[in-house]
């Protein structure tokens, strides 16, 4: 409101200034349109009085007095040209000569006037003053021209400015007198409006998805009734939404929980199966080291038996996976536990063991870290062909104030248009499996603040980097 009074205030103002200034202009233009056509009428008259033939009194005492007496009678100088625009008298020479006037017509008011112009009109100023000029041809009975006549003019705008300053300062005044009930009226309708958006806008921050939200009062049926009750729609959609989610959620968790636990069960199921077997056939076959044989898997077995224990046990009283316990843990003892259950069962692959560090201890949960390379060891025996010789190598080095483990595969590699997605959940290169593995080792080790990335180059291997903090 305020805007539009100040733009209409400013557009009224600028309006009317140059409607002034163009009113004064006209009226002197046509003032000194009408004082020609009278002068010109009048020398007209006289000429076809006193004029002899064709000879005109241009030079006669006569002739210059009745152009003075018409200059006193119309308040104009008069100036009197011949065809060829040089000066033959003028009703005031010296005001002329002090007005610095040319002593000829000028070269473009000839052509006009040769080309049929009536009059040529010239706008000009003076100092401070306007001056208009106009020419004109003298004709006689016959049409033809005779000499040009000048009649300058001369005028000043400021009393149309002043006229024009004055009818802005009243102007000024009406438009102050309405802006200031527009200012009152503005601010009321400011408050009116905002107090009720405000009111909305605080409920608004207030909604949340896991409580029962307040429905809007509005008695008005005005636009603010109409949006109170469009929010007072949406918080009943959204309690019904809710509660959709809050059933969609909970049906995912327990799939997801349910596609892990299955995961984490399934990994250490089939290398033990093979190690109980082999350890049969030595028995059967009267190996010599059965009994060191028998101690070391008895060892394993027991480390890979609690934690799918454990794993059973939460998930039959119906709560989250196995509680992080953090202690201090051997990587070597952990990965040695590991690898010597997959050597029993992979006798076609061949392992290369650095583990020259026999104190590389982290803060882990042992159960998770063995879990950790339960994975990345059987997704390297996955990826290597089953009729190439298979080679995994593991080395643990010591970096400042990080253990740095890595598992590398000659393998078949990670396709390039995979290596982005190897970490997300349910995502997966194998034609079998659920994709969690990778995305639960991820998990883990960000999960005590360690770092894990790969390299990896097709039909040549991969290799896996865990980066930990030293205990």
């Amino acid at each position: 409101m305020l805007s539009i009074i100040l733009v209409s205030f400013i557009i009224t103002g600028a309006a009317t200034y140059y409607n002034f200034i163009e009113e004064s202009e006209s009226y002197h233009k046509e003032r000194l349109s009408r004082k020609e056509s009278a002068i010109l009428t009048s020398i007209n008259y006289y000429f076809y009085q006193e004029r002899e033939g064709d000879f005109f009194p241009f030079y006669t005492k006569a002739f210059i007095d009745r152009i003075n007496e018409f200059s006193d009678i119309h308040a104009l100088t008069i100036n009197l040209f011949d065809l060829n625009g040089i000066l033959i008298t003028s009703s005031d020479f010296i005001e002329y000569e002090n007005s610095g006037m040319e002593k000829f017509v000028s070269k473009k008011v000839l052509d006009d006037l040769e080309n049929g112009k009536e009059s040529v009109l010239l706008d000009q100023m003076r100092g401070e003053e306007d001056h208009l000029a106009v020419y004109s041809y003298l004709r006689n009975l016959e049409g033809s021209p005779i000499a040009i006549i000048n009649l300058p003019y001369f005028f000043s705008l400021e009393p149309s400015k002043q006229e024009t300053y004055s009818f802005l300062k009243r102007l000024s005044l009406l438009y102050l007198i309405i802006l200031v009930p527009a200012l009152a009226l503005g601010y009321y309708l400011t408050q009116y409006i905002t107090k009720s958006l405000r009111k909305i806008g605080e409920k608004l921050k207030t909604i949340k998805i896991n409580q029962k939200n307040e429905e809007l009062q509005w008695e008005g049926k005005d636009e603010i009734g109409l949006l109170v009750s469009e929010y007072n729609k949406k918080v009943a959609e959204l309690e019904e939404s809710a509660k959709k989610l809050a059933q969609t959620e909970r049906e995912s968790a327990w799939r997801e929980m349910a596609k892990q636990v299955a995961h984490e069960i399934k990994n250490p199921l089939t290398p033990m199966k093979l190690s109980v077997q082999q350890l049969e056939r030595t028995w059967k076959d009267g190996g010599i080291d059965f009994d060191s044989r028998l101690e070391r898997f008895a060892k394993t077995m027991t480390e890979q038996i609690d934690a799918l224990t454990q794993i059973a046990n939460e998930f039959s009283n119906f709560t989250k996976m196995p509680k992080t316990e953090i202690t201090s843990v051997n990587i070597k003892d952990s990965i040695l536990s590991v690898v010597d259950l997959f050597k029993k069962s992979q006798t076609e692959i061949n392992f290369s063991i650095n583990l020259e560090h026999e104190n590389a201890f982290v803060l882990a949960d042992k159960n998770e870290f063995i879990r950790v390379f339960n994975n990345l060891i059987k997704n390297a025996i996955q990826a290597i062909p089953k009729n190439q010789e298979g080679i995994i190598k593991i080395d643990i080095l010591s970096e400042n104030k990080s253990w740095k483990i890595s598992i590398t595969d000659n393998g078949v590699g990670i396709p390039k248009n995979s290596k982005n997605n190897l970490f997300v959940p349910n995502f997966t290169t194998k034609t079998t499996g659920m994709g969690l593995g990778l995305a639960m080792v991820k998990n883990i080790i960000d999960g005590i603040g360690g770092q894990i990335w790969f390299e990896s180059e097709e039909n040549k291997g991969t290799t896996f980097f865990i980066l930990l903090n030293k205990a």
